[in-house]
Formats: C-alpha cells, sequence, structure tokens
C-alpha cells in the first residue's frame, strides 16, 4: 500500500472499530499505541466484560491504570464517537470517565476529540460516526 498510494504511510495508521470493535481499538491505544498513529473509536463497547462494576475496577479501566505513566512515544490522535441516545448500559457515562482520565495524563503527544451526535443510537451511529471520525482525523474537515 505504502509503495502504491503517497497519502499512505506510517504516520497515517487508522484503525477503526465499533461497539466491540471499539473496544478492541481502546484496547490497542491503551496496550500497543504504537501500532496506529489514529485512532476512530465509535460507540465502544467499555462495558462489556463486567458492566456491574465502576470502570476502574472493569478489565478496561484496570488497563487504563496500569498504562497511565507510560507516555505516547509519537502523535496520536483519538476520535470517540457516541450516539446522545446511547445512555443505556451507561455508555455514555463509561466514554466520559475514559476520556476524562485519558485528558488526566496530560500528554503532548495525545490529541483526543469526543463527539456525541444527535439524533444517533447504537445501531445508527456508524455511518456519522465514521464520516466525522475520518474527517476530523484526516484532516479532510473540522467539526464542531
Amino acid at each position: 500500500m505504502e509503495r502504491r498510494y503517497t497519502a499512505v504511510g506510517p504516520q497515517r495508521v487508522v484503525v477503526v472499530g465499533k461497539s466491540l470493535g471499539g473496544l478492541a481499538a481502546t484496547y490497542a491505544l491503551l496496550s500497543r499505541p504504537q501500532l496506529f498513529s489514529h485512532y476512530l473509536i465509535i460507540s465502544p463497547a467499555l462495558w462489556w466484560d463486567d458492566y456491574f462494576y465502576s470502570f476502574e475496577l472493569r478489565a478496561i479501566g484496570r488497563l487504563e491504570q496500569q498504562s497511565k505513566l507510560t507516555q505516547l512515544s509519537s502523535p496520536t490522535s483519538v476520535y470517540i464517537a457516541m450516539g446522545d441516545g446511547e445512555d443505556r448500559l451507561g455508555m455514555l457515562a463509561d466514554v466520559n470517565v475514559f476520556a476524562r482520565a485519558l485528558r488526566l495524563r496530560n500528554d503532548p503527544n495525545l490529541a483526543l476529540t469526543v463527539q456525541q451526535l444527535p439524533g444517533e443510537l447504537h445501531t445508527t451511529i456508524f455511518p456519522a460516526g465514521y464520516v466525522y471520525g475520518i474527517r476530523h482525523l484526516l484532516g479532510t474537515a473540522k467539526t464542531k
């Protein structure tokens, strides 16, 4: 790909995941952040393995705690999209708690954007989240 397309290169490697795929992208961000330069995370199922625990006690919360002392080695852009109708299972709260934890790191290599898209549900969020996210991450348009 890199030989054939000039827009492709190690400075622009994007992972996209929605729901459980969003959880997988979040896991990659926390455990092997150097794998991708851009993370497009849509409605991540951060609650998946242990819904009844607080975020900090869940597997993804524990991983966030373990990784928070490690700063990113290169610029990393993260865009997280959620629908404003995704309040079931505490998904909106989970994303906000996770985003706050990332912001508190004050990592100069982390560019984080979290956007709540109006009128979107878990079943409808992917198209809008993908378009807004790619535009934001790859610079073709600014999001509000």
